[in-house]
């Protein structure tokens, strides 16, 4: 889960529903927005230092790198990226969480939901194993920038398109 706290203030010359109308597109756009340009960092060798991610065992890293072809619970799967990418395995996770989300806008918030593996919504099974769901959430301080302006230019665009004047026939 990520959070980004805002504060809006609603201008006095607009009414209530049409501000709610104007901040949930905003909402709309700065979750598609992250989805399209942050979440596949997530998913690159420099997400380890970028995001902060848990360090991997060595025997894990070890299997990893060999690469190849590994028999998994009874499937046959190929280690994608030669096992230098933390969040990455076999590549089904990057795969699903790639592939279009279903994104609900609020007045107040956005939620992108992704389909993905179900270990990533798990808490970790074991003691030591890194919490997938929350390395794949993380936003830098930059990024959490870039989101706040991107939902504050679709709201004020939203607004500005409203308040345009309009030419009525009688």
């Amino acid at each position: 889960m990520m959070l980004i706290k805002t504060t809006t203030t609603q201008p006095p010359d607009i009414g209530k529903r049409k501000w709610k109308e104007c901040t949930k597109a905003g909402y709309e756009k700065m979750a598609r927005y992250w989805h399209k340009n942050f979440l596949p960092d997530h998913f690159t060798r420099a997400a380890r230092t970028k995001y902060g991610h848990q360090a991997r065992r060595p025997k894990y890293l070890k299997n990893k790198e060999r690469g190849g072809r590994r028999k998994v619970n009874g499937r046959v799967i190929t280690i994608k990226y030669g096992g230098q990418i933390d969040n990455v395995y076999s590549g089904d996770l990057e795969t699903l969480m790639k592939s279009p989300a279903t994104i609900q806008a609020f007045p107040s918030r956005a939620t992108v939901k992704m389909a993905g593996p179900r270990y990533v919504s798990m808490r970790p099974y074991k003691s030591g194993q890194p919490d997938k769901g929350k390395e794949i959430t993380r936003s830098t301080a930059d990024q959490v920038l870039v989101l706040e302006k991107v939902l504050g230019d679709e709201t004020t665009k939203r607004l500005n398109e409203w308040k345009q004047p309009r030419t009525v026939t009688i």
